[in-house]
């Protein structure tokens, strides 16, 4: 996708819910060949928000909130892709590191290897609030994507929080009942 500039990966399980266009303005790194790359993504926030079950304090959401985790979570990034870092992506695929295991979490593995701290191709850190996980009502005052499965019975986002997301499953139910139609 090198003929592209600047893509946006979004989980479907993230809902925005404002205008993601800011994210757009995240700024570029510099790589050890003295390149410019991008790749941004919030960190994850599972030591703060302890999976939902918010046992420690958890940190205001803010435009400087980039205090989360050692990793990106690669369930939201923006990537401008370059041939360069293809070629990057590819190494570490073909030629994955004895003990790594990539299994996991699928793509997202390999790419908080790829992007962790003390590389080549550092992960831009972008505030939790492009990427809220284990959201609490008030995350929406200032949050542009909330991220949990909200529709499982067993999430620890409160009622009146997943409603967001059952009013947006509806519009799409609608949405697509209406093109079957026509």
């Amino acid at each position: 996708m090198i003929e592209s500039s600047k893509i946006l990966y979004i989980d479907s399980d993230i809902l925005p819910i404002r205008p993601l266009s800011s994210i757009f303005n995240a700024t570029f790194s510099i790589d050890k060949d003295s390149l410019p790359y991008l790749f941004a993504a919030t960190y994850d926030f599972t030591a703060a928000r302890t999976s939902g079950e918010y046992r420690l304090p958890v940190p205001i959401l803010g435009p400087n909130d980039t205090h989360a985790g050692d990793s990106p979570h690669a369930g939201l990034f923006l990537i401008d892709p370059s041939e360069h870092q293809v070629n990057y992506l590819q190494s570490i695929y073909d030629n994955p590191p004895k003990n790594q295991d990539f299994t996991s979490f699928m793509e997202q593995s390999m790419l908080k290897y790829a992007y962790r701290n003390g590389r080549d191709y550092q992960c831009t850190r972008l505030s939790q609030m492009y990427n809220t996980q284990w959201p609490r009502l008030e995350d929406t005052n200032v949050s542009y994507a909330i991220h949990d499965k909200f529709w499982r019975d067993l999430s620890p986002v409160a009622w009146n929080l997943r409603r967001f997301w059952y009013a947006a499953w509806g519009e799409m139910q609608g949405w697509s009942e209406a093109r079957q139609r026509s």
